[in-house]
This record gives structure tokens, sequence and C-alpha cells, in this order.
């Protein structure tokens, strides 16, 4: 996670010493670097989890979840659901997952 944090830092300097540049990064982190991380845990201030509505990989997603909350107890957490036959059931999805947190 610090290795990570470091080259964040470096790329958000040279973007702003360009007034064009701009956008979001994306960046998926391993779970296994949540557990007991301390140094870089500022880039878990705001993540986005990626699910689908099937009943494991909400739970999965319930799971990382706990984990960013255990690494950075003030992080932002959003969440999209992906592959839904509709509307209707991906707010089923996401209700169950916040429910459950």
């Amino acid at each position: 996670m610090g290795e990570l944090h470091r080259a964040a830092l470096d790329a958000a300097v040279r973007m702003a010493a360009d007034a064009h540049a701009g956008g979001a990064v994306f960046v998926r982190v391993p779970p296994q670097w949540l557990k007991g991380a301390v140094d870089g845990v500022g880039l878990l201030r705001w993540s986005l989890l990626l699910t689908s509505t099937d009943s494991g990989d909400l739970a999965e997603t319930y799971g990382l979840a706990k984990l960013l909350q255990q690494a950075q107890p003030d992080c932002e957490l959003g969440v999209t659901v992906h592959g839904a036959r509709g509307l209707a059931d991906a707010r089923r999805a996401f209700s169950r997952l916040s429910s459950a947190a």
C-alpha cells in the first residue's frame, strides 16, 4: 500500500503541473493488502466496490467493505452492481448489501 500511495502522489504532482490534465485512475487493490495496512491507507478514503447480484459476490463485497473500514475508519464507500437483469434486480442486490452493513 505504501508503494502505491507514493506512486499516486507522484502522479498527482505531475498532473497538477499540467493544467489540462485530469481524470480518475482506478486501481484494483488486492484484499490481502488491506489486512493490517498502515502505510498508504489514505488512498482508501474513497473506494468503489464492484459486485454482481450473486449472493456469494454480495457476501464477498460486504467482507471487503469491512476490511476497508478497519483499514480506514473514515472511508467513504461506493458500490456498483453489475450484471443485473434490470433496475429492480440491482436495487434488490444493493438493498441486501446495505441491510447487512
